[in-house]
């Protein structure tokens, strides 16, 4: 296992010496934008809370104010949301096809 890290440290040392080199800028400070927060709570329901103007790229430019929801509205929200940030459209279809499966046949609690 030593051998293993010492060889990952080397290899780190190699990439970081040959970004140097390209002359790359560094990047500045990472800061964390939050978009806002989403909950599922069971029973088709959910809570949302939005920041608008951090969702619209305003960022601090632009008026800040937030929207809040619950219930059915909520969890229409974050149901497009989980549904949108599927990176392939094969799991879109996948996650769509699961959840009408779901609201038709129920959920299979049965247990081995």
């Amino acid at each position: 296992l030593a051998q293993a890290l010492a060889a990952g440290a080397d290899a780190g040392d190699e990439v970081c010496k040959a970004v140097v080199a390209s002359g790359v800028a560094p990047a500045g400070p990472f800061q964390f934008v939050s978009l806002g927060i989403l909950a599922y709570i069971g029973g088709n329901s959910a809570l949302a809370q939005v920041d608008v103007s951090a969702a619209a790229g305003m960022g601090d430019r632009g008026s800040a104010w937030t929207v809040m929801t619950g219930g059915w509205a909520g969890w229409l929200l974050w149901r497009s949301v989980y549904l949108t940030k599927q990176v392939a459209f094969r799991n879109r279809v996948l996650v769509l096809f699961d959840w009408v499966k779901s609201k038709v046949f129920g959920r299979d609690i049965a247990c081995l």
